[in-house]
């Protein structure tokens, strides 16, 4: 059954967002295809999808890599569903959404694995819940910071057709430095929590875990990112590149979890 919602929810997103194109394409409108209440439908598909995981386990299932991954999918949902209330933000919603069904896919595509029970407290479970929300303000960062560079590059060479769809450059300049903010803050307090578990663990188990010494490089190539700007005045094409380029190192982190270590944290 959890599947199945998995499957519907990538189909209401990707059937809007195919529809919008070709209203665009065809300067026509989409229809009801193309109507922008899909989108909460694939939420709620995707949080009933969860509840139904949790239901039938004896973990939450953000703590498994199936899990995960929708988990993180709603997050990048919802926020998409918080951005898009701004003007002009219809192009980042043509990044986000399919990131969110990507993911989605990835979540299908991924065999279930075992949990072990001592991972399971409020405490890790609270770890792993922030973390991916920073993951998910990371997520809007990236898009941000991707149309900043289009816009940028389309100015610079002169391409002014349908420039007044995308936001201004100061407007993503802006809500890019507010989401890194966001990502970074709740990545912060789910690392510290992750270093309080890891202190109270005899085993030291932690120190050899990719899981962890990939956070810590997000985390640090993000405060370099926000310490340049904040501090040393970095902004536009700056910002915008250590929100491209973390978010794919990010990417890479969580494939290798994914795939050659099958969890997060081994387990």
């Amino acid at each position: 059954m959890g599947s199945v919602l998995t499957i519907a929810s990538i189909v209401t997103i990707l059937v809007p967002v195919r529809a919008r194109r070709l209203a665009q394409k065809n300067n026509a409108p989409g229809g009801i295809a193309a109507h922008r209440n899909w989108e909460f439908v694939a939420v709620g598909l995707i949080l009933l999808g969860l509840l139904l995981m949790g239901m039938q386990s004896d973990v939450l299932p953000m703590l498994t890599v199936q899990g995960g991954l929708r988990t993180l999918a709603l997050f990048v949902a919802i926020g998409w569903l918080v951005l898009r209330r701004k003007e002009k933000m219809a192009a980042a919603g043509m990044i986000l959404l399919p990131m969110a069904a990507v993911l989605l896919v990835s979540s299908l595509l991924e065999p279930p694995h075992a949990v072990a029970t001592s991972v399971g407290s409020p405490f890790f479970t609270t770890h792993v819940a922030l973390v991916f929300l920073g993951l998910g303000g990371f997520a809007l960062s990236f898009a941000l910071s991707t149309l900043f560079l289009i816009q940028r590059r389309r100015l610079k060479r002169k391409q002014f057709e349908d420039i007044g769809q995308l936001p201004s450059m100061e407007t993503l300049d802006l809500l890019n430095f507010r989401t890194q903010c966001l990502g970074f803050a709740a990545l912060t307090a789910g690392v510290a929590m992750g270093v309080f578990l890891l202190t109270q663990s005899a085993s030291g188990r932690g120190l050899g875990d990719i899981t962890v010494w990939g956070t810590c490089a997000v985390w640090f190539w993000y405060a370099a990112g926000l310490h340049a700007r904040v501090v040393l005045g970095w902004r536009g094409r700056t910002a915008a590149v250590f929100g491209v380029v973390g978010f794919g190192s990010l990417g890479a982190v969580l494939t290798v979890v994914t795939v050659v270590f099958g969890g997060w944290h081994g387990s």
